[in-house]
């Protein structure tokens, strides 16, 4: 029941960063967030292991899940506590005991961020923290999206909310019920100070509902047949909301990643597939990791994963990449079909680019013929891109390799 819900009990939903509904997880597994969040499931398993059998082993693998979990996602890393300090406060009574052995999980993940070799990772989830992120457009995106339609996204998923009450009521649940209350408080507490990455809070207001309905639907099919006509009924009910997910899932998996991959081509009566990572594919036998690429921000994310090649913007404004702000202006001007060639050529000598990459699916097509009147050579063109190679140039900028 649990995975079940968790997958597929949800309206239109939330996709992006620590989206983990079916449709979504397609292309978010990887995502850090994801993985952390997968991380604070199998923790909060081994905790749950730990406090029925008393071992030990079950204990170091929480904690180290835990920590890694923190580190590689310190908002999801916020989760994971806090559901862990409820979930020994739901089966343990709260005594020194359990407070060491709650603050042994926390201090290392504390241990480990004081640790991390590559950069101030104190200063930078401080940064976060204080707000300072919010001028970035993303943030102010993600923002916007995570507070809009939510009864429309939540759907099925709010019959969880019923199921919380009756937990409440019953005094059961620590868990999942004070989950939901201070996950709601934090996300409504955010929306209404506009506190950065608060908005987040939604996927772990949704994993509280839909374990509630998850575990309603285990005690009442627990004992078939179900004698109570309310209780079976009700049990059919939620039933037929995760039967309505699984086609809401099946229909968005359809329209967003069957469907575009398939296609009519001249001559033929079926349709092709067109595999859709056929760009980066090609890219591949253009560009390796001494070459340096300006394209678009929302194209520049698979060209280090395809090619190599390093990019000069991040759509997502990394805290510990200082200027990322004004390298994201700089791409944004050279887009600009009112910037001159002569401020083109000055953002080219800046950065060392070696390559252009217009995708034509995002942005750049009107791009194109001014930078054929600039002579560079277009190095491969398909029906969706267009790649320039950049002749060196001079300029008081031109060292190679200063602001790659």
């Amino acid at each position: 029941w649990s995975v079940v819900s968790l997958l597929f009990l949800w309206g239109s939903g939330w996709t992006g960063a620590n989206a983990y509904m079916f449709s979504a997880l397609l292309y978010t597994a990887y995502f850090p967030s994801v993985v952390s969040f997968s991380l604070s499931l199998l923790a909060l398993y081994f905790q749950l292991r730990f406090l029925r059998y008393n071992k030990k082993g079950f204990l170091v693998a929480e904690i180290l899940l835990g920590s890694i979990a923190f580190i590689n996602h310190p908002l999801t890393g916020i989760f994971f506590f806090i559901c862990s300090g409820l979930l020994y406060l739901e089966k343990k009574r709260f005594d020194q005991k359990t407070l060491a052995q709650y603050a042994l999980s926390a201090g290392s993940a504390l241990l480990l961020m004081l640790l991390w070799p590559y950069y101030s990772f104190f200063a930078t989830l401080l940064k976060v923290a204080t707000g300072e992120m919010g001028q970035a457009t993303d943030y102010q995106m993600t923002q916007h999206y995570l507070h809009s339609n939510f009864l429309v996204r939540s759907g099925p998923a709010l019959a969880g909310i019923p199921c919380i009450i009756l937990f409440l009521k019953r005094k059961s649940y620590l868990m999942l019920t004070g989950g939901f209350v201070i996950f709601s408080l934090i996300y409504l507490t955010g929306y209404v100070y506009k506190i950065s990455l608060t908005e987040r809070f939604v996927f772990f207001i949704m994993f509280s509902l839909q374990l509630a309905a998850s575990r309603m639907c285990r005690e009442w099919f627990s004992s078939l047949p179900l004698q109570q006509g309310t209780r079976k009924i009700i049990a059919s009910v939620l039933v037929c909301l995760i039967l309505v997910g699984i086609i809401i899932q099946g229909v968005l998996v359809s329209i967003k990643f069957v469907t575009p991959v398939f296609a009519f081509k001249p001559g033929t009566t079926l349709p092709t597939y067109i595999t859709p990572n056929a760009m980066q594919l090609e890219l591949k036998n253009y560009l390796g990791d001494r070459d340096v690429v300006l394209s678009d921000i929302y194209s520049s994310w698979s060209i280090p994963v395809y090619t190599g090649a390093k990019i000069i913007a991040l759509f997502h404004t990394s805290p510990h990449v200082n200027n990322n702000l004004e390298r994201i202006e700089a791409v944004e001007t050279f887009y600009d079909l009112e910037t001159s060639n002569q401020s083109r050529k000055a953002i080219l000598n800046k950065y060392n680019i070696t390559h252009v990459l217009l995708n034509f699916k995002t942005a750049g097509r009107d791009l194109e013929p001014l930078l054929k009147e600039m002579d560079f050579p277009v190095v491969a063109r398909g029906d969706d891109f267009c790649l320039f190679s950049i002749s060196p140039l001079t300029g008081d900028d031109s060292t190679p390799g200063k602001n790659n």
